[in-house]
């Protein structure tokens, strides 16, 4: 397992003894959708591949972001979008922009 993947489970676990349901919920999905890359290459996937199914899940949720009316649902895609970039380097994070989207 990766460094990222073990800092992952790690994090959702803490999550979960402190009763931080959101945080967990998020991790589970980003650890899904690196699960489901995984099945999809037949290999585990480095961490350099792990950062890339990330960058992928903060750009769907700016996308989501940019055609949502709904306020609530906006706020709480910055949101998910704000954990998510707790694992990405100051690199990605400006690469993606993220800090115009939060």
């Amino acid at each position: 397992m990766t460094s990222l993947k073990k800092e992952l489970v790690e994090d959702m676990k803490l999550a979960m003894k402190n009763n931080k349901d959101r945080k967990a919920s998020i991790i589970r999905r980003l650890k899904a959708a690196i699960k489901s890359e995984e099945i999809k290459k037949r290999k585990e996937l480095s961490d350099r591949e792990v950062v890339q199914v990330m960058k992928n899940e903060v750009l769907h949720h700016q996308e989501a972001i940019e055609n949502f009316d709904c306020p609530q649902e906006t706020e709480e895609l910055k949101k998910e979008i704000e954990i998510i970039a707790q694992y990405l380097s100051p690199e990605v994070i400006e690469e993606l922009n993220i800090d115009n989207f939060l």
